[in-house]
């Protein structure tokens, strides 16, 4: 005779917070979808959206963007919220829109003649990115991704299934892997790219491994433009480069 017992709220409830993902994984993810929703040619294809912490206070896209990006946003914070985390933001006026160096940025707003600019707080976010396309889903093992760049290598791993509370999978903190799906059936788990955070390398090479071997392997040259996005008066000066793919078999 089979007997059901529930489990104590608080079990489940850790549980539940163990598989949310960090302030800084969302804020990476964020990032991503960032840097492919904000190019642009002209200030008039630039939009501000209001966004909610962690994220920051506004994020400027272009338009044909701005309601996927929200949805995006939406998501994350979700994702992010799940586990009882929450933060607040005390924001600045908003600015304007604009289009520098084929991005869409917030140029602060002024508030009198004479008086001082109100900068926002973006950060640069990732300098350069690589995604992975694989068909098909990442059958379970041990995989690995070798990251060279100018000539120093980087080691990253991971195992699928998932672990929402894996230690961080690369050996250099300035290199992510993303990590898709932990809290989601093991069918949906994936190594989805990985992440040049801070530094901007003139040669990027990546390699995936698993157990049986090389599944792909790819070499990039980054573009990199130079942006301020909290304006051309405001800290920081970042200098990002278009994200990149690679097939995996």
């Amino acid at each position: 005779m089979w007997v059901w017992k529930s489990w104590p709220v608080t079990v489940v409830a850790a549980l539940v917070a163990s598989c949310a993902p960090s302030e800084a994984e969302i804020q990476s993810q964020f990032d991503a979808v960032l840097k492919r929703s904000n190019g642009c040619q002209s200030s008039d294809q630039c939009v501000l959206i209001d966004l909610e912490c962690p994220l920051g206070c506004r994020a400027a896209v272009h338009t044909d963007r701005a309601s996927a990006v929200r949805k995006q946003a939406r998501e994350l914070i979700e994702d992010y919220e799940r586990g009882g985390a929450m933060c607040a933001y005390d924001c600045t006026a908003p600015g304007t829109p604009a289009c520098e160096q084929g991005r869409c940025v917030e140029v602060p707003a002024v508030d009198a003649p004479g008086s001082s600019i109100a900068c926002t707080e973006i950060g640069c976010g990732v300098a350069f990115s690589v995604q992975f396309q694989k068909s098909g889903t990442w059958l379970s093992g041990h995989y690995r991704v070798h990251v060279r760049l100018d000539g120093r290598t980087v080691e990253c791993a991971a195992d699928v299934p998932l672990s929402c509370d894996a230690a961080p999978a690369c050996d250099d903190p300035g290199v992510s892997l993303q990590l898709s799906g932990c809290a989601l059936p093991a069918a949906s788990h994936a190594i989805t790219g990985v992440d040049i955070l801070t530094d901007t390398p003139a040669e990027v090479s990546v390699e995936v491994l698993d157990e049986s071997g090389s599944l792909a392997s790819g070499t990039w040259h980054p573009s990199y433009l130079t942006s301020q996005p909290n304006g051309p008066e405001c800290s920081p000066e970042c200098r990002t480069a278009p994200p990149a793919t690679l097939a995996v078999r």
